[in-house]
């Protein structure tokens, strides 16, 4: 591709939100892989129910969202286009159809996780963009857990090693997540026992710390965590502060451990990586359902500062 052209798909993609802070040099690879192309009005980009062959991002243009026939508002600058349907390995959750004469910067879904899967800096940055929007829109708790028995959870303080990777892998985010991570995460995680009516952490506070609970309640805000259920995740990948206190509301033991030693593992194992992206993407689709939101959390105010590239023709889409 002419450098030329490699540059103009560069500032394109500099446009999107999701992409802002992704290191140049991985920048340039994704835009290596991208095709801009036009659309015109009428044009049905997503469909409900139907496969996703590829992500893209809108650069000019509008597209309206749908889902079983109701609306769900407008695509526009910055939106994404299939990415949280091909990072979960689902659908489309709702269709989109152009208003408007439109402009898409598109990769084809098996690149999209090639990429993923051969540039850590590039999922790191998505995974911590899908968990910032998981973490604003409240949505902590992800599906169901796997049951944990009382009798098991009783002896939760006397935990060795082995139960403790067992307990992990039994935690809905971990679930899938390759033994290998897991038994890194047991060597550097310890046991908290929880009085009742102590806090966990408090609102405002700094999301360093992940804790999966073995027994006993916790509250966080609106949110009832029980036996099995994963706390703190999202904001802790997202580098954000605690929307809400969390307090035990029984006797409470759980196993946790810090960030820093996630991201430690994430770096080294693109599996895990991958399989918390399926996750956080398959959580912020559900929670669009749920809410009646289109599936382009991932878009956001573009950054109208940013230089624009300057095509040779409307159409140009040389490669």
């Amino acid at each position: 591709m002419p450098e030329a052209h490699l540059q103009e798909r560069i500032l394109e993609l500099r446009q999107v939100p999701t992409l802002r802070a992704v290191p140049p040099r991985i920048l340039r690879e994704l835009a290596a892989s991208v095709e801009i192309e036009s659309r015109p009005a009428g044009v049905t980009l997503l469909a409900e129910g139907e496969p996703v062959a590829s992500v893209g991002w809108v650069l000019e243009g509008r597209a309206r969202w749908e889902r079983a026939g109701r609306g769900l508002g407008t695509a526009e600058l910055g939106a994404s286009i299939g990415v949280l349907e091909v990072t979960a390995s689902i659908a489309a959750t709702a269709s989109a159809r152009a208003e408007t004469p439109m402009m898409l910067a598109r990769v084809g879904a098996e690149r999209w996780i090639e990429l993923l899967e051969d540039s850590c800096d590039l999922a790191l940055g998505v995974l911590s963009s899908l968990a910032s929007e998981l973490a604003a829109l409240g949505r902590r708790r992800f599906g169901e857990v796997v049951a944990i028995s009382r009798i098991e959870a009783r002896c939760a303080h006397e935990l060795d090693f082995t139960e403790r990777l067992v307990r992990l892998r039994r935690s809905r985010p971990f679930a899938r997540a390759p033994i290998r991570a897991l038994a890194v995460l047991a060597e550097r995680s310890a046991m908290r026992v929880l009085a009742p009516g102590t806090v966990l952490w408090d609102r405002g506070r700094e999301a360093r710390e992940i804790a999966v609970l073995l027994d006993g309640v916790i509250t966080e805000g609106r949110e009832r965590f029980g036996p099995g259920d994963t706390l703190g995740l999202a904001e802790a990948l997202a580098s954000r502060s605690r929307d809400a206190a969390a307090v035990a509301r029984s006797a409470v033991t759980a196993i946790a451990f810090d960030v820093e030693a996630l991201m430690d593992v994430l770096e080294d194992d693109e599996e895990l990586t991958l399989e918390l992206l399926r996750e956080h993407a398959g959580e912020l689709l559900a929670s669009g359902i749920a809410r009646g939101l289109p599936p382009d959390v991932l878009g956001g105010a573009p950054d109208r500062s940013l230089p624009r590239a300057v095509r040779r023709s409307p159409l140009d889409t040389a490669g």
